[in-house]
């Protein structure tokens, strides 16, 4: 999915659980991202598999792709007009977190990696972005 060169990501769940109802997956994911900028409420009513993409997801083939893995919510940064019909017409769960705040788990897991594997001291600042 995506309109780089070269070889493209193959979006894998992160998550195989239980269902549990959306209602209870987005109060959940509220208080790890902080609150849900806009549900696009479109799939099954309960979710038991969660793909992640930080930033903002809107690209058509990764939909698509997020169809056929049998994904059940997408959880992803801010929205983007032109995939409103595109996700209501595959059947799609959709929660926005919101760009920065989705963002913000890769340069921390970064900052720990770099911490453990060579010592050197990582700081994360958060520059606090309502978007």
């Amino acid at each position: 999915a995506g309109g780089l060169p070269g070889p493209q990501p193959h979006l894998h769940p992160l998550l195989h659980a239980a269902p549990q109802p959306l209602a209870e997956v987005v109060k959940t994911l509220e208080c790890v991202i902080g609150p849900c900028h806009a549900l696009l409420p479109f799939g099954l009513p309960t979710v038991q598999t969660i793909g992640v993409v930080s930033g903002s997801a809107s690209d058509p083939d990764l939909m698509g792709e997020l169809r056929d893995q049998h994904i059940d919510l997408l959880v992803t940064g801010e929205p983007k007009h032109g995939a409103f019909y595109l996700i209501q017409e595959l059947g799609l769960n959709v929660f926005y977190g919101g760009h920065y705040h989705t963002e913000q788990f890769g340069p921390r897991a970064l900052g720990e990696h770099i911490e453990e594997r060579f010592g050197l001291p990582a700081v994360y600042i958060d520059a606090q972005s309502p978007f």
